[in-house]
């Protein structure tokens, strides 16, 4: 047997890649929708990590969104 060494990063890197792809199989629409062009994918997947991170609670993150937790300032309103 030859042992493969990776690093924490790689493992990290991995895990997060695997979360996603899982994130984006769960979503019906996204999964198991035909699209018409590449457009139109794009547009569907992004409306929902959008969904995903500006309006989905998690309760790893104490029913916050990924923004609320992440990028409050990105939340504020743009005053000039």
């Amino acid at each position: 047997m030859k042992l493969h060494y990776v690093s924490n990063l790689a493992s990290f890197s991995d895990s997060v890649e695997y979360r996603l792809h899982k994130i984006l199989r769960s979503a019906a629409e996204a999964y198991l929708t035909q699209y018409n062009n590449i457009r139109e994918a794009r547009v569907a997947i992004g409306q929902y990590i959008h969904i995903y991170n500006f309006e989905r609670r998690h309760s790893a993150l104490d029913y916050q969104t990924p923004a609320e937790c992440y990028y409050p300032a990105m939340l504020m309103p743009y005053v000039a």
